[in-house]
């Protein structure tokens, strides 16, 4: 009995130094820029109060579809989950809905300030698998 309960003691732990690490790795507050891996722009914030991601800006080239590079802006909110990570699917309006065409971002936050992630087109069957890598640090 006493075993199960250090063990269980011992995962609780962990797992609360896990989320305070995932915390402290997103600086609230504060501007994040970068690139993709396609040299296009990204930028976003993050709220004062660390929950959300705000004025997202990604470029993406959609070449494999046949069009043309956009820049993609998320007017709203992009909750950050506890341990770090983000995701949210939007369409060429910045809404979070994917109706025919969309784009689905993902990230998590790093340590030093940085953050990484991942986006992935869809326009009417035609991806951009695996999707582009992104890499920002803090700027402010």
């Amino acid at each position: 009995m006493r075993r199960l309960l250090s063990v269980l003691t011992t995962a609780v732990v962990l797992v609360l130094a896990t989320t305070a690490l995932a915390a402290l790795t997103r600086r609230a507050g504060s501007h994040y820029v970068g690139t993709s891996s396609q040299h296009h722009r990204v930028s976003f914030r993050v709220t004062r109060d660390g929950k959300f991601i705000t004025a997202l800006d990604f470029g993406v080239h959609t070449n494999p579809c046949g069009r043309d590079a956009r820049s993609l802006k998320r007017p709203g909110k992009i909750r950050i989950r506890r341990n770090g990570t983000f995701d949210d699917i939007l369409n060429r309006n910045g809404v979070h809905d994917i109706e025919e065409e969309g784009i689905t971002v993902t990230g998590r936050f790093l340590r030093g300030g940085r953050a990484k992630g991942r986006t992935r087109y869809m326009d009417r069957g035609c991806t951009n698998d695996p999707g582009v890598t992104w890499a920002a640090h803090v700027v402010r």
